[in-house]
C-alpha cells in the first residue's frame, strides 16, 4: 500500500492529520513485554465515504500456546 514500512499519517497522540476518501490506514495496536517480546495485530483499512473498509477480512482470535 505504501513505499516505506511507516508513513504519514500517523494516528497517535500529538499527530494531527485529516483522513480523506481513498487513503489506506495501518491499524498496528501492540502489547509489549518487558525482557519477553510483544505481540500485536494488524488491520487495513481505506476511508470511504460514510466511514472506512477493512481489507483484511481475517478471523481475529487470541490463540494460547
Amino acid at each position: 500500500m505504501g513505499l516505506e514500512l511507516n508513513e504519514l499519517p500517523f494516528i497517535a497522540q500529538g499527530h494531527s492529520y485529516p483522513l480523506e476518501e481513498g487513503m489506506t490506514v495501518a491499524v498496528e495496536p501492540k502489547i509489549v513485554f518487558p525482557g519477553e517480546g510483544a505481540v500485536g495485530i494488524e488491520n487495513t483499512a481505506v476511508v470511504t465515504k460514510n466511514g472506512y473498509k477493512i481489507l483484511t477480512p481475517i478471523e481475529q482470535k487470541i490463540f494460547q500456546i
